[in-house]
């Protein structure tokens, strides 16, 4: 069987695990596009405030905080900057669901880490949360990154640009 066949019949697979289709609305661009900019905002905000409690002491209070809510804001980022390109693109179907679920994961963990840090984090001796704080967000971030790949893949191969890719002109 050849690489086409392969991946033909992958595609074929995936648009029935796909199932359900919405189509795109003016209001989904909007909300998509907002999302969007907010998380390229806000992981920028979160990276300024990071160099700005760098220019602090260590030993300072204000350098914890600062590097607090820059991680609550570079956290919130990521998601929303994923799901936003998977509500702004039409014919999606179930990869909406899959990447809020991972945004919601993210936000767990955010949750989590804006009420463990620095206090419970690489310390000897009391509860460590690292390991869960990281591994909840890589989880979630894992789901939001596999829906807007499944939603990005869908919007080009309804565009006929999928075709071109395995190596067949867009026009088949």
């Amino acid at each position: 069987m050849s690489f086409e066949r392969h991946a033909e019949i992958l595609i074929d697979c995936y648009r029935d695990l796909v199932g359900t289709i919405r189509s795109a609305t003016y209001r989904n661009a909007r909300i998509g596009q907002a999302l969007a900019l907010f998380g390229i905002l806000a992981f920028l905000g979160g990276y300024g405030l990071f160099l700005a409690g760098e220019s602090l002491g260590y030993a300072s209070e204000n350098y914890w905080t600062y590097r607090r809510f820059a991680g609550v804001l570079a956290g919130f980022g990521l998601p929303a900057l994923l799901y936003g390109l998977v509500v702004a693109l039409p014919d999606v179907g179930r990869n909406s669901y899959v990447s809020l679920a991972g945004a919601v994961l993210c936000s767990a963990a955010v949750v989590l880490f804006f009420g463990t840090y620095p206090e419970r984090w690489n310390v000897a001796g009391s509860p460590d949360y690292v390991v869960e704080t990281v591994t909840l967000y890589g989880l979630g971030a894992m789901l939001c990154a596999a829906a807007a790949g499944g939603a990005v893949n869908c919007h080009f191969e309804k565009e006929s640009i999928t075709g071109f890719i395995w190596g067949r002109s867009p026009d088949r």
